[in-house]
């Protein structure tokens, strides 16, 4: 049987996670591009912020792997969590520097990258990337939460 402190703490770690990613990504990104002058300006504070964001999701992610662990959650469910902080240590140690590096390489802004520039589908390939893990790894808090809960029922 779960540990109640482990399993709600757990449970408060995966929403702060999954609502984290959804705050940035649905309603901070999209405002940063419709708001500031230009895309240069919103690409910039949106790749300054990203890296924190990496950092927050891979101490979430372990914690949240930690407290199954403890807690005497199945190994499965204990462990999920850790695959969408994989996919934040992926984010953070490849996909964004190499995509800063093709944004510097093109002047500070891709706009300026030509229509037959090969860096500028490897810009498309790389933040595509980054999209999906983030979107995953959000999904992934998100049917962990689920899986906690329903266990939690089962329980009970």
């Amino acid at each position: 049987m779960a540990e109640p402190v482990s399993q709600g703490l757990r449970l408060a770690l995966l929403g702060i996670w999954a609502g984290m990613l959804l705050a940035i990504g649905a309603v901070a990104i999209p405002a940063a591009f419709q708001t500031l002058p230009g895309t240069e300006l919103s690409a910039r504070l949106v790749g300054a912020a990203l890296p924190t964001l990496d950092q927050a999701g891979i101490v979430l992610a372990l914690a949240a792997v930690g407290l199954g662990w403890v807690g005497g959650a199945q190994r499965a469910r204990a462990l999920l969590p850790g695959l969408g902080g994989t996919f934040h240590l992926v984010s953070l140690l490849w996909l964004a520097p190499r995509i800063h590096e093709i944004r510097e390489a093109a002047g500070g802004s891709i706009g300026r990258l030509g229509v037959d520039n090969p860096d500028l589908a490897l810009f498309a390939l790389l933040h595509n990337g980054s999209v999906s893990l983030f979107v995953a790894a959000g999904l992934l808090a998100l049917a962990t939460i689920a899986w906690d809960l329903r266990a939690g029922m089962k329980e009970n």
